[in-house]
């Protein structure tokens, strides 16, 4: 633990007014426990989600990073799927008649892993664009649900094509994420 005389109270308190961290976070970060930041939260009357103007354009430049990470996962996990699917094709190529090859009892891990990128990707945007308040900021989450749906109906699509044995009904029961 930090000692108290050298805790930069400011800063804590700013962390606590934005409400963009978990307050176990704030207190790892400078060194205290949960209990003596709420204490001393509750001493100040700081106003959690609550930041002063010139705290505000630290909120809106760690939310634009935020959006951005996300920008770049989503590039990411659409370079993943993509080798995936190329794996998936090649697999299947080298397959023989549908049922039979290396690849024929695989097909459904396949299509799990997939959509277990996906949901835990969706997922991780959500809690995030949560906790730094991003769609309360005027930013709607409209953009990504909609990039959500456009991924998971092209990838349904692709599956559906490479499909063993002819079966093109998309993805299983229940693969949409809640």
């Amino acid at each position: 633990m930090i000692q108290s005389d050298v805790i930069d109270w400011l800063a804590v308190e700013r962390e606590y007014r934005l409400g963009q961290l978990f307050l176990s976070e704030i207190a790892a970060t400078y060194g205290l426990t949960d209990y003596a930041l709420r204490k001393r939260a509750a001493a100040e009357g700081w106003v959690r989600g609550d930041p002063r103007e010139d705290e505000r354009q630290l909120a809106a430049r760690r939310g634009l990073e935020v959006a951005r990470e996300h920008r770049r996962l989503l590039g990411d996990l659409r370079e993943t799927l993509g080798l995936v699917q190329q794996s998936l094709r090649d697999h299947l190529s080298a397959a023989g008649p549908p049922g039979e090859g290396p690849f024929a009892a695989g097909a459904e891990t396949v299509a799990g892993l997939v959509r277990a990128l996906g949901g835990t990707a969706e997922k991780l945007i959500r809690l995030e664009r949560q906790a730094f308040g991003l769609d309360q900021q005027g930013m709607t989450a409209g953009d990504d649900e909609t990039d959500a749906a456009d991924i998971r109906e092209r990838l349904s699509q692709r599956l559906a094509r490479l499909a063993v044995g002819g079966d093109a009904g998309g993805l299983p029961e229940g693969s949409e994420p809640a």
